[in-house]
């Protein structure tokens, strides 16, 4: 069975989310069945940015000072502060409290149950054709410490479990089924994003922040979110060929070169590692189509790598980001150079590249 087939059928098995999301559990699971979260360190999933453009453009807003905030959310801030910082008996009376609120401007919040009835505290959902696709998943804990599990962790099982369930899979085998995760515990709220690869990839989008203080920037990055991520569900087609292929790659399939749209198709992963994030391509629009390299990072030496491509040490740069472009991947540039199939690192030594001040680290 695929790593993507045994993840489906991890979340169609698995436990209730809630002894499944305690520290002991969660780890254990961790070692043959993991969620790249980050826990531990080495379980870390590449970026969910350059997946979908949702996540990105809601940390622009998020961080941005001018975001324009509608006078409803000004007025409405006031009821979150105050019922975020209220008593509650229990989990149910507050996440019954916040779904009231969070409603008044995220849309209807429904609790929908999967499997045998286990339920998260509150989901929103989007139309593809007459399917429902889950574009924000809210998982709470009555105050920091109650309950017993994190509820992170809790709100990733319940992203694979949900997205595992038969009634979406039209919509899973055809796009990576980015979702938003809320975690709410007690007056301090936190945003995550998922995505569904091979395995699932949930990483956090916001430190946890408290809701006592005004958020009006966070709930309206929210609000703009989760209509974008609305819009793209709503316009997903179902039918469009190879889009079950593409799924497991990054969203950016074309570039710019010499002046040209050049479009691609992912092939393969150059290694099997959750956290490199490089690819082997193949142009498709192209007289004479090629293979090319496409990588994603946070910063990259350009010249450096023209210099050893001069000298033959590098395959040839074809394309960088420009900063537009950078951004909107939540600051990862995509790299694309020709595809060679065979290793010239070997080649290089100290005194090649020592006359233009380069040391190996810079390549």
């Amino acid at each position: 069975m695929s790593e993507y087939g045994e993840t489906v059928n991890i979340g169609l098995k698995a436990k209730p989310p809630s002894s499944g999301a305690k520290p002991s559990t969660f780890f254990t699971t961790q070692t043959n069945n993991p969620i790249l979260n980050g826990r531990p360190l080495e379980l870390t999933g590449p970026p969910i940015t350059i997946y979908n453009r949702g996540f990105a453009q809601f940390l622009e807003d998020f961080n941005s000072i001018e975001l324009e905030v509608p006078t409803d959310i000004l007025e409405w801030v006031m009821d979150i502060i105050s019922a975020s910082a209220d008593k509650y008996f229990n989990e149910d009376e507050r996440m019954k409290k916040m779904r009231e609120i969070l409603s008044k401007i995220f849309g209807t919040i429904t609790l929908t149950s999967y499997g045998k009835g286990y339920s998260c505290d509150g989901l929103l959902t989007a139309k593809v054709g007459l399917l429902d696709a889950y574009i924000g998943i809210i998982e709470g804990k009555n105050e920091v410490g109650s309950g017993g599990t994190d509820p992170s962790f809790q709100g990733a099982i319940y992203y694979r479990d949900y997205w595992s369930q038969t009634v979406v899979e039209q919509i899973r085998d055809c796009c990576c089924v980015p979702s938003f995760i809320i975690t709410i515990t007690g007056p301090w709220i936190c945003v995550l994003g998922g995505i569904f690869l091979n395995r699932v990839v949930v990483q956090p989008l916001t430190d946890i922040i408290p809701l006592t203080i005004n958020v009006r920037n966070e709930d309206q990055a929210l609000r703009l979110a989760f209509v974008r991520l609305g819009n793209f569900y709503n316009n997903l087609d179902l039918t469009l060929p190879g889009q079950t292929e593409q799924r497991y790659f990054p969203y950016l399939r074309s570039f710019k070169l010499d002046n040209k749209n050049v479009n691609f198709i992912y092939i393969e992963e150059f290694e099997d590692d959750h956290i490199r994030t490089i690819w082997k391509a193949r142009t498709t629009n192209m007289e004479n189509n090629y293979d090319v390299v496409v990588k994603f990072v946070k910063n990259y030496n350009i010249t450096a790598h023209n210099i050893c491509s001069g000298r033959g040490y590098a395959p040839k740069l074809l394309y960088q980001s420009p900063k537009n472009e950078f951004l909107a991947l939540g600051r990862y540039g995509m790299i694309i150079m020709e595809f060679i199939g065979i290793s010239l690192d070997r080649k290089l030594n100290q005194r090649d590249i020592r006359p233009n001040n380069i040391i190996y680290n810079d390549v």
